[in-house]
């Protein structure tokens, strides 16, 4: 099954933005994973969640988080249809995890779904 995970923004100011997505309704917790940048996360329908980061000089993009049941099969479709060279693919965790970039450059991480017995 695929599926959307997350979704990441970043913001300079990230107060004000929290603070919009608050008027809306969502509640947000702090979370940091495994030695990262603390963030704020919120859990959305369907286990989905929308994270809030700060934009700094190192990251500044926003990105999508889609959750695929076999990595190396949607990587080889994307490279043989044009969308991606060999170098466009940063391979992160124990090979369970892509990051590419759609069409208009926006950074689109691939999560390989883990089979569990």
């Amino acid at each position: 099954m695929v599926r959307i995970i997350a979704f990441v923004l970043r913001s300079v100011e990230l107060e004000r933005l929290l603070s919009f997505y608050s008027l809306i309704g969502l509640s947000f917790e702090k979370e940091q994973h495994e030695g990262g940048p603390e963030h704020l996360a919120s859990s959305l329908s369907g286990d989905i969640v929308l994270e809030l980061y700060p934009r700094t000089k190192k990251v500044v993009d926003d990105a999508i988080i889609i959750q695929v049941e076999s990595l190396k099969s949607v990587l080889a479709k994307l490279e043989k249809e044009g969308f991606l060279k060999q170098g466009d693919i940063e391979f992160s965790g124990e090979g369970d995890q892509a990051l590419i970039h759609d069409p208009d450059g926006r950074p689109v991480y691939l999560v390989e779904t883990k089979v569990t017995h």
